[in-house]
């Protein structure tokens, strides 16, 4: 019987797996480099689609 269980649980499980969705993940991205004691370079990119910029 716990197999029948089992067996069910995965079966549905499964079938429903397919209807998840998830944001789409466009991380920012951050270099920071030292140039000098003291005195850093620093590019921030903030991720685009065409024009439009995520909100961090």
């Amino acid at each position: 019987m716990n197999w029948l269980v089992r067996a069910l649980m995965t079966v549905i499980l499964t079938s429903l797996a397919g209807h998840a969705s998830a944001d789409e993940l466009r991380p920012g991205y951050l270099d920071l480099r030292e140039r000098a004691q003291d005195e850093f370079i620093v590019l921030w990119k903030i991720p685009a689609l065409g024009d439009l910029r995520q909100a961090l």
